[in-house]
């Protein structure tokens, strides 16, 4: 059962995985960019020979990578930095597709050099890349979002009009478009936020202490569940009222 499940977490992983990069480079680049006018089953095809480059090249890399807590690291270095970037963009009207493209290439920059110095004989400790990437990427998200070019004015309208994002963020936005606030209430979102985290952490950990035979712990993450789960109960039509109301 452990070996299976092990094989199906790998899988599952791999497979996403795969599926994502395909998608990004068959739907965004080759069917935008290349050859916009084919058929569904050209697009198939193409996704599935991608599919297979893609495999092919992950392969290939596992000679370069030495151990899997590295990968995991690189894994961590690429995608730092472009965390707040994806929550930002529901909340803050200036946040465009240029924001995505330059944190995403900015990480990957950063983590590839970094990469690059591990493998020279020169590692930089793991903690200060991810700060590092971070605070680059980051810092060169905000600036495309000030001086790079903006999303069209009548696409924020419409964006605004079908989901109806909270927060001030969008209040010129609003304005322009003539519409009601949004029903939603962001502290009202936090505190689900919170208290889900807290929920499904405490029902894992405090399966984990329960089965180890620690008593003491499995109590207090038992009460953390219990005093959570009741508060999603009691918050949670107060959140679905506001996303009906919008």
């Amino acid at each position: 059962l452990m070996v299976a499940g092990l094989l199906a977490a790998y899988v599952s992983t791999i497979s996403t995985h795969l599926n994502w990069g395909t998608s990004y480079l068959v739907h965004d680049v080759y069917r935008r960019f290349v050859k916009p006018s084919a058929d569904e089953r050209h697009y198939v095809a193409v996704g599935r020979l991608m599919t297979a480059v893609l495999m092919v090249i992950a392969a290939g890399l596992t000679f370069v990578l030495e151990t899997a807590g590295k990968s995991f690291q690189l894994l961590l270095a690429i995608g730092a930095g472009t965390g707040l970037l994806y929550l930002l963009r529901w909340f803050w009207w200036r946040v465009s597709a240029w924001c995505e493209i330059a944190a995403m290439a900015t990480s990957f920059a950063l983590a590839a050099t970094f990469f690059a110095l591990d493998k020279a004989g020169r590692p930089v400790e793991g903690t200060t890349t991810l700060l590092l990437s971070v605070l680059i990427t980051t810092g060169v998200w905000v600036l495309v979002a000030f001086v790079g070019p903006q999303t069209d004015r009548a696409v924020l309208e419409r964006f605004y009009a079908l989901v109806r994002p909270a927060g001030p963020g969008w209040a010129m936005i609003r304005e322009r478009a003539k519409l009601p606030a949004s029903p939603d209430s962001i502290p009202q979102q936090l505190l689900g936020w919170v208290m889900g985290i807290g929920f499904v952490y405490a029902a894992l950990f405090g399966a984990g202490s329960a089965l180890q035979g620690h008593t003491t712990i499995a109590l207090v993450w038992g009460v953390v569940f219990v005093v959570t789960g009741i508060g999603l109960v009691r918050l949670l039509p107060s959140l679905w009222a506001g996303a009906a109301d919008a």
